[in-house]
């Protein structure tokens, strides 16, 4: 009984590992941001390099979960060359690189 289980989970790990984006698939960066900086859905700017594009424009979403407010920031993004790729996030004081 334990085989099959087995073999399922080693051939799920080959199949949804990690491994890097290929030309032509997109994901999505997410951006969890604190609620106290002001303006926050316009605070920040996404720069991409040669390589990579945004599909849409960036999904700003704030909700309440249990009392306390998230604020969120998605942005779409599609691989369109093979290879490291730097991504920037510049807040008003600051530039962070991924």
């Amino acid at each position: 009984m334990i085989l099959p289980v087995l073999v399922f989970l080693v051939n799920c790990e080959f199949r949804y590992h990690y491994r890097p984006f290929k030309p032509g698939e997109s994901f999505l960066l997410k951006l969890y941001v604190s609620p106290e900086i002001p303006n926050w859905q316009n605070a920040f700017q996404l720069r991409l390099p040669e390589g990579l594009k945004l599909t849409a424009p960036p999904l700003r979403i704030q909700e309440n979960k249990a009392g306390k407010q998230i604020c969120e920031i998605d942005y779409r993004i599609k691989v369109l060359e093979k290879g490291r790729h730097k991504l920037e996030i510049i807040l008003p004081l600051s530039l962070i690189h991924i």
